[in-house]
């Protein structure tokens, strides 16, 4: 459950030695259901959040400034605090 084809995998890019260097990224496993399960019961008050909200927002944080890097060279700075 949750394993995604290799030709659905990410791909990572970083500098090497003065070169871009591409690999291909497999994704973790994941479940998804349970994930849902436990935001209805943080909901409904029975159990805390699966997720910190300064985690989330992390995230949120780490994707905008993945769109905003998005084929230049990564030179935006990344603020996590």
């Amino acid at each position: 459950m949750g394993q995604e084809p290799p030709a659905n995998w990410g791909t990572l890019c970083v500098a090497e030695n003065g070169a871009t260097v591409t690999r291909p990224v497999e994704p973790i496993p994941g479940n998804y259901r349970l994930y849902y399960a436990q935001v209805r019961d943080a909901l409904l008050g029975e159990a805390p959040a699966p997720v910190k909200p300064l985690d989330a927002w992390r995230v949120i944080r780490l994707l905008e400034w993945a769109a905003l890097s998005s084929g230049r060279t990564p030179r935006n700075p990344l603020r996590l605090e």
